[in-house]
């Protein structure tokens, strides 16, 4: 059960990373979809962290049911840093078309590389938290009572 936690561990680092390879590689050619894609995906993450914090206040486990709720806090503060990500690649798109010239540009792709860097950042520490909450269920530690 071990290997299977760090597997999922290693797994959560690969995703970050192959996240963040998307971005970059959509930062060169601008497209919105994936950015709707990927807001609705860390939208729909916090809204499950949300329910398991519900869940788990309800089975009287105060100390995870917060920290799921932590997850939740971070994945939405993923989803809102991607939004605004979106929001700055339209307004400056319709702005300005395909390239934005010289500092200006250089402001923009930096600005726009840090909101990326902070939404990934907080998806990964979500979900780094929400392992947590994994570990005594998968090891054996916690067995939820029926309803």
């Amino acid at each position: 059960m071990r290997r299977a936690l760090l597997l999922l561990r290693m797994l959560i680092w690969i995703v970050a990373l192959t996240y963040l390879a998307i971005e970059i590689r959509e930062v060169m050619e601008v497209r919105q979809v994936v950015h709707a894609t990927i807001f609705a995906l860390f939208f729909l993450i916090a809204a499950f962290q949300l329910g398991s914090a519900r869940f788990l206040l309800g089975l009287h486990k105060p100390v995870m049911a917060r920290c799921a709720f932590r997850a939740a806090i971070c994945m939405f503060a993923a989803s809102l840093f991607d939004a605004i990500d979106t929001a700055l690649d339209s307004a400056v798109g319709e702005a300005m078309g395909e390239i934005v010239p010289g500092l200006l540009g250089y402001a923009y792709f930096g600005g726009s590389a840090l909101v990326v860097v902070a939404a990934i950042a907080f998806a990964v520490y979500s979900m780094e938290l929400y392992r947590r909450i994994l570990n005594p269920v998968l090891l054996g530690g916690y067995v939820p009572r029926a309803l």
